[in-house]
């Protein structure tokens, strides 16, 4: 059972709501991907269901193609890379590793560890309410405090997904859309908390 919330397009920030038994508040989905979130007291909850990675390279229930998912949070919600305050949440060492990065400008970050983090990512093969067949599953789990100050009731987040054989510092790989290159804060999506 689905139910609507609203979908709203405000100066650039998508503001989202559609609310999937089970999987928490769905950001957006295509044919490609399905990202949502589920926030707690003291976390956020990202996952995405990469649709696509169980027909790359003729995958098998054994060898899965790779499928990267990376969060950017524009911590202060101000549409513009701040040097050393907004950050990103990825992976590294072939998708076994945790790779937290502040902002340094819109194309360079500070290297993986740039801050310390108690996020930590899953990574699997399964079928989900959002698919009926086996196909890759990340998830992030970030504390709130990370992302989040006191009172905040909403957060601002830009999503980079890509499948093995994408493009992967493409526009298309970029949630919402980007029309310009780097990893510009301009166009995110406004999650509440």
């Amino acid at each position: 059972m689905r139910e609507l919330l609203g979908i709203f397009l405000v100066l650039g920030t998508a503001i989202v709501g559609v609310r999937a038994q089970g999987q928490g508040t769905v950001v957006f989905a295509d044919e490609r991907y399905v990202v949502s979130y589920r926030v707690t007291d003291q976390e956020v909850r990202f996952t995405m269901d990469d649709l696509r990675a169980r027909e790359a390279g003729r995958a098998t229930a054994d060898k899965m193609p790779a499928s990267s998912f990376n969060i950017y949070i524009d911590v202060n919600g101000n549409g513009k890379v701040d040097r050393y305050v907004d950050r990103t949440y990825g992976t590294y060492r072939n998708h076994v590793g945790l790779c937290s990065q502040l902002m340094v400008d819109e194309t360079s970050f500070t290297p993986c560890g740039g801050f310390e983090t108690n996020a930590y990512f899953e990574k699997s093969s399964r079928s989900t309410e959002s698919a009926p067949f086996r196909h890759m599953v990340t998830t992030y789990v970030i504390p709130r405090r990370e992302i989040a100050k006191d009172g905040q009731t909403e957060i601002h987040v830009l999503f980079q997904c890509s499948t093995e054989g994408d493009a992967f510092w493409g526009p298309n790989a970029f949630y919402p859309r980007q029309n310009i290159g780097g990893h510009s804060l301009e166009k995110t999506f406004e999650l509440k908390l």
